[in-house]
């Protein structure tokens, strides 16, 4: 998971949880498979904060918990606990089907 942490703009505040995907699947004429990806938006709180395991424990928009391990430590010197930030993360996927070799 990739995810991006900044300052929610006032828009995103009035709409705290957004989900954008997309799918699309392979054509009759095709090998059969399916793609798509999945971006998610979230106004989170931060809750907690562990410099010894480089986590952060955010509380999201529908009031479940969250503890992330961040790629950069300096990224905890940068919040406080009560902190409200945007989290934007995103997921993708591929799939192809192929026939196995014939034995």
């Amino acid at each position: 998971m990739a995810a991006e942490v900044r300052q929610p703009t006032p828009e995103e505040l009035a709409k705290p949880y957004v989900v954008r995907e997309d799918t699309t699947r392979a054509s009759a004429k095709q090998t059969p498979g399916v793609e798509g990806y999945k971006i998610i938006e979230a106004v989170v709180t931060v809750e907690g904060l562990d410099r010894q395991t480089q986590s952060v424990v955010i509380k999201g928009p529908k009031g479940h918990y969250l503890s992330i391990k961040v790629k950069d430590p300096t990224t905890l010197d940068k919040l406080r606990l009560g902190d409200v930030a945007l989290v934007v993360y995103s997921e993708s996927y591929a799939l192809r089907l192929e026939k196995a070799p014939a034995k």
